[in-house]
């Protein structure tokens, strides 16, 4: 008997170590080391990640900006910034997801 309910405890804890993850990471947002936060999410990384690329295909400089929706409004920002963004998403997202 105590050991099904041992697992079943086990179990419910790593549903609710999940839900957790997966709310983290909706919620996520990073900062920049010039200060600027982005989010960090996982449809805002999809968006970053497609500007990276196409900015790149078109041979944009790192010093090319653009406005970027912030969790502090619409401010202009840079090729770089976003490529230190899209960096420090996925590693807060590797820490999160324990990678």
């Amino acid at each position: 008997m105590f050991k099904v309910n041992e697992a079943k405890r086990i179990e419910i804890d790593k549903q609710k170590a999940s839900i957790s993850k997966k709310e983290n990471l909706e919620s996520l947002i990073i900062t920049t080391a010039s200060g600027k936060r982005f989010y960090a999410n996982p449809e805002a990384r999809t968006d970053i990640t497609a500007v990276i690329i196409e900015a790149t295909e078109q041979g944009s400089t790192n010093e090319a900006i653009s406005p970027w929706k912030t969790p502090d409004g619409i401010i202009d920002v840079t090729l770089a910034e976003l490529k230190e963004a899209n960096k420090l998403a996925l590693e807060a997202k590797a820490k999160i997801i324990g990678i």
